[in-house]
């Protein structure tokens, strides 16, 4: 999703592990996620909210290449433009 003025978008990412059915309990930490996504600009640089790391990213043809560390029940991806 991104914003209106055009300076950035964010990636939503969900850990639903811990759901059974109608039962929820806690997630099971994810580890290592490669992630890989194509903005609507040029990246200058990319975050995670949740946990403020600041993410090492590749960028080739128009598309993202990162790894997310760990995924406890939710994060946010930031990729602001350049």
């Amino acid at each position: 999703m991104g914003n209106r003025n055009g300076a950035y978008e964010w990636i939503g990412m969900i850990n639903h592990s811990g759901q059974m059915g109608d039962v929820f309990r806690e997630p099971v930490p994810i580890f290592n996620s490669n992630v890989s996504f194509r903005p609507i600009k040029p990246v200058k640089s990319v975050y995670l909210v949740r946990s403020g790391e600041k993410l090492k990213f590749n960028q080739n043809e128009g598309w993202i290449e990162c790894v997310v560390p760990e995924l406890d029940d939710f994060e946010m991806i930031l990729c602001l433009y350049k």
